[in-house]
């Protein structure tokens, strides 16, 4: 059967639920985000194409999903390891529990840098 994990954060438009087993890893949880981001940015990439501006129009830039390095998953304020079951984060056969996702930036700051 296995158990509901609702995802929210800052960096996510609209919740999102997942249904899971508890024998799967944080890792598996990510590339299942992952997969329903991609999933949910695909239909708005292929339906924009050039020729939906006029000529000379300044167009929106179009929002891509973040990549699966950059997702990270935080269970009561503590960030979890990829390795760690879901079963581990004390949620029942059948039940549900909330975890946030973050996207981390993929730049870094630099040494010594003042910003």
């Amino acid at each position: 059967m296995g158990c509901t994990v609702k995802l929210v954060g800052p960096d996510m438009t609209a919740g999102m639920e997942l249904t899971m087993a508890l024998q799967d890893t944080i890792c598996d949880l990510r590339k299942a985000v992952y997969d329903r981001l991609a999933a949910a940015s695909a239909p708005a990439n292929e339906s924009a194409g050039a020729s939906a501006a006029p000529a000379g129009a300044a167009t929106a830039p179009q929002q891509q999903h973040p990549k699966l390095e950059q997702l990270r998953v935080i269970y009561q304020g503590r960030f979890v390891s990829d390795d760690k079951p879901i079963k581990e984060l004390k949620v029942e056969e059948g039940g549900t529990t909330c975890v946030h996702i973050v996207v981390r930036s993929l730049e870094s700051k630099k040494p010594g840098a003042l910003n």
